[in-house]
């Protein structure tokens, strides 16, 4: 905004109009959307129903950059690999609430 106002000012110095005014860009809102908070929370509820019943999810990286998502027994055992779609559900089903 500063550096705006310096040219406005550098402008009307020279004899030029002056330049048009910037549209100034709004600022983030201080807390997402509803509905993303919903969804985070279902995300929270879920993790804590897995975790209760000694279960986890894993993300990995393969190497071909891909995100590999799969279910674990907390002793390690992967229990089922997943797509995402599955952990949309999942998150679906042991989130509700």
């Amino acid at each position: 905004m500063a550096l705006a106002k310096a040219r406005v000012a550098r402008a009307a110095q020279d004899g030029a109009p002056e330049a048009p005014a910037l549209a100034l860009v709004a600022s983030p809102p201080d807390e997402p959307p509803a509905e993303v908070q919903a969804q985070t929370a279902a995300a929270a509820r879920t993790w804590e129903t897995l975790a209760a019943s000694g279960r986890e999810v894993r993300f990995s990286e393969n190497p071909g950059g891909r995100v590999g998502v799969s279910l674990h027994h907390q002793s390690g055992e992967r229990i089922a690999v997943l797509q995402l779609n599955d952990l949309y559900t999942l998150i679906e089903q042991e989130g509700a609430g």
